[in-house]
């Protein structure tokens, strides 16, 4: 958030942790009115906060295998920034329903914030690429994994 200063950005964190990272995470963001500690929500709260976001992130910092807040999103229509690691990069097509950033480079995700800033427009484009994109079922997504697995078990 220090590298974008725009008045335009808003950063709302959900969930919880450890309260020693937590710690952490609301003392580098003191000062930066921008910045909201949401804390944990209830599965029925999810159509609200996604409803309220123009785009979500995911920043993980390791090779998800089905990230399940990555797919929350797109099942709600919300484009996503990810991290390019992972289940993440194979789901988000830069410029069609989100952007990636390299894993744990500040300053890329940065760059991906400021280019959405200067184009609010991209985020509706991205918005309409969604909905036209059915996601898999969880059976589609069995059987394209399935038929993986048993091309490389041969």
């Amino acid at each position: 958030m220090a590298l974008v200063p725009s008045r335009r950005l808003r950063l709302h964190l959900y969930g919880s942790g450890k309260p020693e990272y937590a710690e952490v995470l609301q003392r580098i963001a003191s000062g930066d009115r921008r910045i909201s500690f949401r804390g944990t929500y209830a599965e029925a709260d999810l159509p609200l906060i996604y409803q309220e976001a123009d785009i979500s992130v995911v920043p993980s910092i390791w090779f998800e295998n089905y990230p399940l807040a990555l797919y929350e999103a797109l099942a709600s229509h919300l484009p996503v920034i990810a991290s390019n690691v992972g289940g993440m990069s194979e789901k988000i097509v830069d410029g069609l329903n989100g952007y990636t950033f390299r894993v744990g480079d500040a300053r890329h995700l940065a760059e991906r914030f400021r280019m959405l800033l200067r184009k609010p427009e991209l985020i509706n484009t991205l918005k309409s690429n969604i909905r036209e994109m059915p996601l898999p079922s969880a059976d589609d997504e069995l059987a394209a994994y399935e038929s993986v697995y048993y091309q490389h078990a041969r």
